[in-house]
């Protein structure tokens, strides 16, 4: 069975999501609360880690992190671009630098 068959692919409000900083990002790296940065959205992964197909390890490493250049290096099929609008939950809070 595909990993991607169990999912309907949500629409998504991206500017009504709440904004995080990647502070309370990096609070979220356990098993049953697992959030990751891919292109400046926040996602909560927690239920895709067992339906992934490279394994829930991958998110378990690198758990609280931005892995957007992980995620743009290991490519990903056009279902599994769709399918991030399940598991977001907001946008990463962009700071000024001074």
């Amino acid at each position: 069975m595909d990993a991607f068959t169990d999912y309907e692919i949500k629409e998504v409000d991206e500017d009504s999501l709440p904004e995080y900083t990647m502070e309370e990002v990096s609070e979220h790296v356990y098993e049953d609360d697992v959030w990751v940065v891919i292109y400046g959205k926040v996602y909560d992964v927690t239920e895709w880690q067992e339906d992934h197909p490279g394994g829930d390890l991958v998110f378990l490493d690198n758990a609280g992190k931005d892995v957007s250049q992980l995620f743009r290096a290991v490519g990903h099929s056009p279902d599994a671009l769709a399918l991030r609008n399940n598991f977001i939950v907001g946008r990463l809070k962009k700071t000024s630098k001074l």
